[in-house]
């Protein structure tokens, strides 16, 4: 596969003018002419970089997850505790938790509970991912010490419409939407799209304790969604000014691994306002300008309210302690987040191998937990501490 992308370039003017400047006896075929210009990709896989970038179109069209293409890179490991929905821990070159980060279009993902994971986003809404092993871009900021992965969404240029649906094992059905229409007068693209998935995860097994019991391992389900519109305006004193507004959910019910779970689970939503701007030599010639903005309000809830407990051969008992499947307690919990990120970079080219680089990414994040059932059951306020905080970093 070619690293450039070529160029459309017809010189078919050039051509007929030199025709008629020739006679019979001075006619010469000319061999085809095409222009090639490196685009960014290339760039990418040619710097000194350790990075790996692949190509996502050749995956559009398949029932194919992201976390099954990152499973194909050399020194990436991903450690899954079970189908669509579940944690999902990934490893660069033995590296995991804190020390990876992972970023969409360069604005970094990681939010306080691991909310969003990237198996949610279909692979038919990405352009590339790229894998950087050790050293991580100055543009990206943060403090990926053991490396980072940036998924380049793809740019749906003009009036588009794209749909996507997959259904797959353990029902597992994923579909996506994109419709863009561009208007041309103003220089305004507007864009509204979104994608839903759900997996049971349901299951049938031997079970190690019990000759001749099969257990149907269930109550694992998991069902997101995300909806979001964007507006896109060019060629103001910015390059490029865009807006977008998304809300997601998701509900995932939790399997136990010792006792039968049948009740408890978990549900998120998260709203998010995000504002991008872009301006090519910002103030002085060859000094570029990003910034980006974005408001996160995220509800988690934690639902364990059942007086009655299952075996797995399903007789009920009651729960231990004062209810509740999974610690003895009832819990019925609505932790809030809210984060106010701010990302500005400014990169100075002073030639084509060499540029200055200033990045700032701060975040202020507020936390407040509230957990009424397990509070009065237990006479006491139970929970995390609510929190303030502000984290910077300059690179």
């Amino acid at each position: 596969m070619s690293s450039h992308k070529p160029l459309v370039l017809l010189v078919l003017s050039f051509c007929t003018c030199a025709a008629y400047a020739q006679t019979p006896e001075d006619k010469e075929e000319l061999s085809s002419v095409t222009v090639e210009s490196t685009g960014d990709e290339s760039d990418l896989r040619h710097s000194p970089l350790p990075v790996t970038v692949i190509d996502a179109e050749r995956f559009h069209g398949r029932n194919i997850s992201l976390n099954e293409v990152l499973k194909r890179v050399a020194g990436v490991r991903l450690r899954e505790e079970g189908g669509l929905g579940s944690r999902t821990t990934l490893a660069i070159h033995g590296l995991e938790g804190k020390r990876v980060k992972i970023f969409i279009n360069g604005n970094p993902l990681n939010s306080p509970d691991g909310t969003f994971g990237i198996n949610d986003i279909p692979i038919q809404l990405i352009q590339n991912i790229e894998i950087y092993k050790g050293v991580v871009p100055a543009r990206f900021g943060g403090d990926a010490l053991g490396g980072a992965v940036n998924i380049v969404l793809r740019d749906f240029e003009g009036s588009w419409v794209d749909l996507n649906y997959g259904h797959g094992s353990f029902d597992t059905q994923r579909a996506a939407a994109v419709l863009t229409k561009m208007f041309e007068a103003q220089k305004i693209e507007v864009g509204i799209g979104g994608f839903y998935n759900h997996a049971a995860n349901d299951y049938v097994m031997k079970s190690p304790f019990v000759d001749g019991l099969k257990i149907r391992r269930d109550h694992d389900a998991y069902s997101s969604y995300a909806a979001g519109l964007v507006m896109t305006l060019d060629d103001r004193w910015f390059d490029e000014i865009e807006l977008e507004l998304v809300h997601f959910e998701s509900d995932k019910e939790i399997q136990g691994i010792q006792s039968n779970i049948q009740q408890a689970k978990t549900k998120t939503q998260l709203q998010a306002v995000a504002v991008s701007l872009e301006r090519a030599d910002f103030l002085l010639d060859r000094l570029d300008f990003e910034y980006d903005f974005a408001w996160l309000a995220i509800e988690a809830k934690f639902i364990d309210k059942a007086m009655e407990c299952f075996s797995f051969d399903g007789s009920a008992r009651t729960c231990p302690g004062v209810g509740g499947e999974i610690s003895g307690i009832p819990h019925d919990s609505n932790d809030e987040h809210e984060d106010l990120r701010h990302d500005l970079n400014l990169h100075y080219s002073i030639n084509r191998n060499h540029g200055i680089n200033l990045h700032l990414n701060t975040v202020r994040s507020t936390f407040s937990p509230c957990d009424p059932l397990a509070s009065e059951e237990l006479g006491y306020v139970i929970g995390a501490f609510p929190s303030d905080k502000t984290n910077s970093v300059i690179t």
